[in-house]
């Protein structure tokens, strides 16, 4: 049997039969045409082309009105197919979205043009936020995270609550509550009766320099809805921050832009728009000077995610303790830094991995490791029961030590 032959030469004759063979209609006359018909029908007779009988699109024949009749009707059913399987014309679909930076919001540098793009792109993924603290009023920020009502904001702003309002870009003010909220991080989830908010777009801190662009936004609590923008640069990353009468904040974003209450808990924004932070509403102070505080978003994000999903964060344990590198060694070693430890717990990751006192970790995978707060900011994007590959230095010898994490007890 030859392709295209039925098996029932019958058959086969009988069809032939009634076949009429004619000749192609004209090209005018067919909803289909060859590429090279195209071509010749769009040139006029001064380019060497036969002019068009007619436009492009014209259908002069009842076969073919007849044949776009059908393929209109089939294309319209396809379609209601399509979306009755996809839950179109269901309202009880709820589509959950959460947006992460691909393409920029502006291009180039962060002039004052730029900055005014981005803002009002972000705009409207910015909420104020008004906490009751047993009479005492606050206010703050917060970014949204999901189109379901989920909103990122720092646990500082809502700690003690007993009331929160949050007013959205569309002027709505709606009681939110507080999913989760993690000390350790300064990030808490806030959410609201919405199921279409806009997310903010989530950029990443890997690649952020000293020195590049950082723009911090709130929304004011005032009546309305407006915000508030404050420019600078990146000051320093994986600082360490001892708030006060709170815990040690580790691997923090530290920039220069003047800071007010209603940009606490509101983003940290990168000079293509994209948010690299969740602003902390304590600002650094010292001998450094002030500057404002954020979270950096990749942490704020894993952390946000499992609040959601768990109601609580599950910090991992590597099972040591220490401190930076001091710069003296560091500089007799060859490196530009490194956490040193200073005591291993017994039975925890560390001890089963080899890792001793003094031993000094200088990366975790392929990201250096400069301080402590660089390797606990590494640590922290990461599960219980992840597998890591820590590079130590011992004296003159550098090894690596392979540790699975595990989870650290809640006090």
């Amino acid at each position: 049997m030859q392709p295209g032959d039925s098996g029932d030469e019958d058959e086969v004759d009988e069809f032939d039969e009634d076949v009429e063979f004619r000749p192609p209609l004209p090209a005018a006359d067919r909803i289909w045409r060859h590429p090279s018909e195209v071509a010749a029908a769009t040139r006029g007779p001064e380019s060497g082309g036969t002019a068009s009988a007619g436009p492009a699109l014209q259908l002069r024949s009842p076969q073919a009105m007849a044949a776009l009749t059908a393929a209109a009707v089939l294309g319209a059913a396809l379609s209601l197919g399509t979306a009755a399987a996809l839950g179109g014309f269901s309202d009880r679909t709820q589509v959950v979205s959460e947006r992460v930076a691909v393409q920029p919001v502006t291009r180039g540098s962060a002039d004052a043009d730029a900055v005014g793009v981005i803002t009002d792109h972000t705009a409207p993924s910015i909420a104020a936020v008004r906490v009751d603290r047993d009479g005492a009023m606050v206010a703050g920020s917060a970014t949204v995270l999901r189109s379901d009502g989920y909103l990122l904001t720092n646990a500082t702003l809502v700690h003690g609550a007993s009331i929160i309002e949050v007013r959205t870009h569309d002027g709505a003010s709606r009681p939110a509550t507080v999913v989760g909220a993690d000390a350790a991080t300064d990030v808490a989830v806030l959410h609201v009766d919405a199921n279409d908010l806009r997310p903010a777009v989530f950029g990443t801190t890997e690649g952020l320099g000293v020195g590049d662009r950082a723009i911090a936004m709130g929304a004011p609590d005032d009546g309305g809805w407006s915000t508030t923008v404050s420019t600078g640069v990146v000051s320093a990353l994986g600082r360490r921050l001892q708030l006060p009468d709170g815990p040690v904040l580790h691997d923090m974003v530290l920039f220069d832009a003047p800071m007010t209450s209603a940009l606490a808990g509101g983003p940290l924004l990168d000079a293509q728009g994209a948010v690299i932070g969740v602003t902390s509403g304590v600002p650094a102070s010292g001998s450094e000077g002030r500057f404002g505080v954020a979270t950096p978003i990749d942490t704020a994000r894993h952390v946000a995610l499992q609040i959601i999903e768990h109601g609580h964060v599950k910090h991992v344990w590597l099972g040591v303790e220490g401190g930076d590198l001091p710069s003296s060694d560091a500089m007799a070693m060859g490196l530009a830094g490194g956490a040193v430890v200073a005591s291993v717990s017994a039975g925890g990751p560390a001890e089963a991995a080899g890792i001793r006192v003094d031993d000094v970790i200088v990366a975790v995978g392929d990201t250096p490791i400069d301080s402590m707060s660089d390797l606990i900011g590494s640590l922290r994007v990461h599960q219980p029961g992840d597998e890591l590959v820590l590079t130590i230095r011992r004296g003159v010898d550098e090894w690596s030590a392979t540790v699975v994490l595990a989870e650290r007890a809640t006090a």
